[in-house]
């Protein structure tokens, strides 16, 4: 593997482990197929019924940390994890605020051999279309040692 597809596979596993996983709530990678394709495991998300999040992972930049003798650096990837959280517009944020507790609390202050988050920040909620959404922003840094 590369260090960027090491890097996004490791936020994704986390955000796999701790919130789809543990509490059963479909997420849209944005390494993956479309909900309701042949190819992705869940159905088209109702915008009166299902709450659901669309997850990506934003790079926005690097620069050289720290320099190890001849030909050797360390270099300091930023970026953030974006989750996109959607629900039903009539029920606002009923129900998406304890999914958007549980993302934050998930990614608040972890580090790892793969990453380091920071404070996760989420948006005021607001109409997109016929959903409700919220967007939690998990900030991150990550090491490549080259």
């Amino acid at each position: 593997m590369t260090f960027y597809a090491d890097l996004y596979n490791a936020l994704r596993g986390r955000f796999e482990t701790q919130i789809e996983v543990a509490l059963s709530m479909p997420v849209l990678y944005d390494n993956a197929p479309p909900f309701g394709s042949d190819a992705s495991p869940y159905s088209v998300q109702d915008p009166l019924t299902d709450t659901w999040v669309d997850l990506s992972v934003q790079p926005a930049g690097a620069r050289q940390a720290e320099t190890r003798g001849e030909n050797a650096a360390n270099f300091r990837t930023s970026g953030n994890l974006v989750a996109v959280c959607r629900g039903p517009l009539a029920l606002g944020d009923a129900g998406m605020l304890s999914l958007v507790d549980a993302i934050v609390s998930a990614f608040r202050a972890v580090q790892t051999a793969d990453f380091h988050l920071m404070v996760p920040s989420p948006s005021p909620g607001y109409r997109d279309g016929q959903w409700h959404r919220i967007d939690v922003v998990c900030p991150f840094t990550a090491d490549d040692l080259t």
